[in-house]
């Protein structure tokens, strides 16, 4: 189940005041910076990619960004036609993380600087949620994806995760 995803592409997300805005669907990420220790807290939702036959997407959004005045006022998002979700044209304003071929998005600050491999948190998929399963799966594979469901050993996180390289996100380019 490959994640692909490029510049144009429309995704759709559901909205602030769907149920994906919990604290169970949140990651802490933490890196250095000019010299400085970083943290935000991410939103971590499931998006549809509406021009790849909708296929599934982990898309992260910087904490205080996750609410409708944000998305509204945003350029290249818009309210979807129907039910309670956006459409975003990715652009290059957009960064994304990958792992062998799946892409993740990331939404924030654009002077900001972790690396990818920070969004895959142990801590988030040992929660079992059915989004960090949906990330496991989508990201991982079928197999990983049953052990997050089935409550995998820490050792057994940590064996995948650690595969995961260590290289800075990248921005979405024509």
């Amino acid at each position: 189940m490959s994640s692909l995803v490029n510049i144009g592409d429309i995704l759709v997300i559901p909205g602030p005041s769907n149920t994906s805005k919990t604290d169970q669907n949140t990651i802490s990420v933490q890196w250095a910076q000019s010299f400085q220790q970083r943290q935000a807290t991410y939103y971590v939702i499931i998006a549809t990619n509406k021009t790849k036959n909708n296929a599934q997407v982990p898309f992260y959004i910087q904490g205080g960004w996750y609410n409708d005045d944000k998305l509204s006022e945003t350029s290249g998002v818009k309210k979807a036609d129907e039910g309670d979700s956006y459409e975003i044209t990715i652009g290059d304003q957009y960064q994304y993380g990958k792992i062998k071929k799946n892409k993740f998005v990331v939404w924030h600050d654009e002077d900001w600087k972790p690396f990818a491999n920070r969004f895959v948190d142990i801590q988030f998929f040992a929660s079992r949620s059915a989004v960090a399963v949906n990330v496991a799966t989508i990201l991982f594979g079928q197999e990983f994806g049953q052990k997050v469901q089935g409550g995998a050993g820490f050792g057994d996180l940590m064996q995948v995760i650690e595969a995961v390289p260590r290289e800075h996100l990248k921005p979405f380019e024509p």
